[in-house]
């Protein structure tokens, strides 16, 4: 599939394989720049989409309790900034300190499946897009008990 912004590439397809760590970095950066994070409300309108076409059996849904608009935007640079091992560092830390593990597991989500990496990358077929909060993750080791 192609994308308007930025030639999205099905890796499996290819037939040198996967990429090497340097191309997978620049392809993200590339991809974070072309698909800025939602705004507040375009997340909410996500929320609510998936919430009707999966309903309860959706677990992910119960963590916009844990999100909220400040949230937003430490998620909003933690996406922006997602090799910045400091800037990722310093937003786990302040969700932490708002709402403890809870909250961390409730921001990491709605990262993981609200942000453009996260539900709708699947129709990327493209597994670097989708490992993109896992920098996030990596980043929060030890932060309020996180484990990546």
């Amino acid at each position: 599939m192609s994308d308007p912004a930025i030639e999205i590439i099905d890796w499996s397809k290819e037939p040198k394989g996967f990429p090497e760590p340097e191309e997978e970095d620049e392809f993200i950066k590339k991809f974070v720049k072309a698909h800025p994070y939602p705004s507040y409300k375009e997340i909410e309108t996500l929320r609510e989409e998936v919430a009707k076409e999966k309903g309860s059996e959706f677990p992910y849904l119960d963590w916009w309790v844990e999100y909220g608009e400040v949230n937003h935007e430490w998620c909003k640079k933690m996406y922006d900034s997602c090799f910045d091992v400091a800037v990722c560092k310093e937003m786990g830390e302040k969700i932490n300190e708002r709402g403890g593990r809870q909250a961390m597991y409730g921001n990491y989500n709605m990262l993981r499946w609200f942000s453009p990496c996260g539900w709708n990358a699947r129709k990327y077929n493209n597994p670097v897009i989708q490992s993109l909060p896992r920098c996030v993750s990596c980043s929060w080791h030890g932060i309020g008990g996180w484990e990546d």
